[in-house]
């Protein structure tokens, strides 16, 4: 008799999401991927792409994925060109893949989402609301680091960019703010 072959957890999740990517499954993409699923493993964004899931083929490039990826002489914008997802092709070719300095973050708000963009060569975040998530912007503000504090969100964007090889130092991005309550904590005998 013969064993079954049971694949490892890394290959599970990467035939997983292949599958989700395949199907659409926007929210299973996006576990998947926090599980730390290869986007590159298979050819998601091109199945994405083809059968016009565009919530999952932004996650996917949002992860990373290699939209130079070819199947049958195709890319990923080809495929979905040639299946009439316009829309999709016109992602796919203007995506700028975001570099270890930029971490985008996405939270929903009810309908709309809480788009965050922490750029560690500016030290500043850009949040911007949006109609769904990918829809138009509909306001946005503009702050530097040292007015954050030490959010959450910016240690675990700060995480983020050390995880894809950013340099920012943890004292330059975070000290501004002790910097800041130095200054505005009085010492014992000043009024």
């Amino acid at each position: 008799m013969i064993a079954p072959v049971i694949p490892n957890k890394e290959q599970a999740r990467n035939d997983l999401l292949f599958e989700a990517a395949k199907a659409g499954d926007a929210e299973q993409v996006a576990h998947l991927i926090s599980l730390g699923a290869d986007v590159n493993s298979y050819y998601n964004l091109i199945f994405a792409a083809h059968s016009g899931h565009l919530d999952v083929v932004y996650l996917l490039l949002e992860a990373g994925a290699d939209k130079s990826f070819v199947s049958n002489g195709l890319t990923a914008a080809e495929w979905a060109r040639n299946n009439n997802h316009a829309k999709i092709a016109e992602v796919i070719n203007k995506y700028m893949p975001p570099t270890p300095d930029q971490v985008i973050t996405h939270s929903p708000l009810g309908d709309r989402t809480l788009q965050e963009v922490f750029n560690f060569a500016t030290m500043e975040r850009i949040s911007m609301i949006r109609n769904g998530r990918h829809g138009p912007v509909e306001s946005f503000v503009r702050e530097s680091f040292s007015v954050l504090a030490d959010q959450p969100s910016l240690r675990e964007a700060f995480k983020e960019h050390r995880r894809r090889g950013g340099t920012a130092e943890e004292e330059a991005v975070f000290s501004r703010f002790t910097a800041r309550l130095d200054k505005s904590t009085p010492t014992l005998g000043e009024p």
